[in-house]
């Protein structure tokens, strides 16, 4: 049975007077951009696609609808347009579309862009169940705003680590990553290699990430003392990229701390080997003379 006018697909025409395609909804002209023009039709599909996904309504209007939602109503599109002779192009915009989803299906439609927020919400420490993952079987991009907030009353701990994005290949990084507040002398760090990216709450002097400020610390720093190029697990806890001096003087006064909170009392606190002393020294004498 044929379709009403009211239910077909608006069509894709050219307004000869100014050349720009046009697609008219409700008795609304849409103007596309020029006739012909890979833009245009790019705006035409993302069109069409917010039109299906609101039902068909006569008085559409683009506002309001979810990132998934949108996808919902494409694909829905895609497998009727492309029928059973081409599944194998159906199933490859099931696939693509799937990282979109992941990362921004609570976007508003009209707010999605090319730089658009990424939302992760923290309510404990299992993946999936307790706080929010998103895992790629394939190559993902990152780009935008990270932002991140606990919910259910959730409160972190001294080495707690949250893994929060998995994927064959990650590529780029957040241009801004918005963290919450931690309690006392936890700060975050933020760990990204070529297939993870995670965020781990922890002392400024527990190099290792494991919670505990100890002798393994020390280790650490020791390892990388001199580099200019150092991170955390190497040294660094003040995120300059070097780790010198002013990176033992944090690790000696943080020297006990575990679990959240420093012990009671600490009776023994470790001392550098007498080289690494003598170049203390030789780094914290140079620092005095330059501020006189």
């Amino acid at each position: 049975m044929a379709r009403s006018a009211g239910q077909s697909i608006p069509s894709y025409r050219k307004h000869r007077p100014s050349g720009q395609a046009v697609c008219t909804i409700g008795g609304k002209d849409h103007y596309l951009g020029p006739h012909g023009s890979k833009a245009s039709r790019i705006e035409y599909d993302r069109l069409i696609t917010e039109w299906l996904a609101s039902g068909r309504l006569p008085s559409f209007v683009t506002a309001n609808i979810s990132v998934a939602e949108l996808l919902v109503a494409y694909l829905r599109h895609a497998k009727s347009y492309y029928g059973d002779k081409s599944k194998k192009e159906y199933q490859h915009y099931r696939r693509v579309s799937r990282p979109l989803n992941q990362l921004y299906r609570r976007t508003a439609a009209s707010e999605f862009g090319p730089v658009a927020n990424v939302k992760i919400e923290i309510a404990g420490l299992i993946a999936g169940s307790e706080f929010d993952q998103i895992n790629v079987a394939s190559q993902i991009s990152l780009d935008g705003v990270l932002d991140v907030a606990f919910i259910d009353g959730f409160v972190p701990t001294a080495g707690d680590t949250f893994e929060i994005i998995t994927a064959a290949n990650i590529l780029g990084e957040f241009e801004a990553i918005n963290l919450p507040a931690l309690a006392g002398d936890l700060l975050w760090f933020i760990n990204q290699t070529a297939t993870t990216l995670e965020l781990v709450s922890t002392y400024a002097a527990d190099f290792d990430e494991n919670g505990s400020v100890d002798n393994l610390d020390f280790g650490a720093w020791e390892g990388g003392f001199g580099s200019a190029s150092a991170v955390h697990m190497t040294g660094d806890a003040n995120t300059d990229t070097v780790a010198n001096g002013f990176d033992f003087l944090t690790w000696q006064q943080q020297f006990g701390n575990t679990g959240g909170a420093p012990l009671a009392a600490v009776t023994v606190t470790p001392e550098p080997s007498s080289l690494l002393l003598a170049s203390l020294a030789g780094l914290i004498f140079g620092c005095r003379r330059r501020r006189i």
